[in-house]
């Protein structure tokens, strides 16, 4: 018989997360690096707490709207002189990978959306499907959700994944 067990200190590990990214979203990245790549991102988080099947659910959904909340403050303290576009990227089933994105220029962003390539291929999900409603996360006024399939093919393997993008989109 199999059994569930928990995750040894998810609690603990959550908090860590949770203030891990709060450090990393303090202040708006305007590093030289930053601004030379015209990108900036989160980076992958800690995968054994967010990609384990015994991690809870409420845990999950804690961490999407802690993304959703920093990005809205991103959003609001970015300087607005620029053509800066902020948004959190959500990927299932490796929730790992999601990340707050932040591109400094239309010039990056733009063909960020643009994945119909043989090894990789991005299918909008229907419009029935709302990462809002499954989570019961709360999109703050103004920030724009979209989702999809993601098809890759890998070294001879073919991977299938879930993209939400919850922010600046439009």
């Amino acid at each position: 018989m199999l059994t569930r067990k928990k995750v040894r200190g998810a609690t603990r590990k959550f908090k860590a997360l949770v203030n891990n990214i709060l450090e990393q979203t303090r202040m708006f990245p305007v590093d030289e690096k930053s601004r030379e790549h015209g990108y900036w991102n989160t980076g992958r988080m800690p995968y054994d707490l967010l990609d384990s099947t015994k991690t809870p659910a409420k845990v999950k959904r804690a961490f999407i709207q802690t993304l959703v909340d920093r990005t809205q403050h991103f959003i609001c303290i970015k300087p607005k002189d620029e053509k800066t576009r902020v948004f959190a990227s959500i990927e299932f089933p490796n929730l790992s990978y999601s990340a707050i994105e932040v591109f400094l220029s239309d010039k990056h962003y733009s063909n960020f959306f643009e994945r119909n390539l043989e090894e990789q291929t991005w299918i909008p999900l229907p419009p029935h499907r709302s990462i809002a409603k499954e989570y019961a996360l709360t999109i703050p006024e103004g920030m724009t959700v979209r989702g999809y399939k993601e098809i890759c093919i890998w070294e001879g393997r073919r991977f299938v994944a879930e993209l939400w993008f919850i922010g600046e989109i439009e």
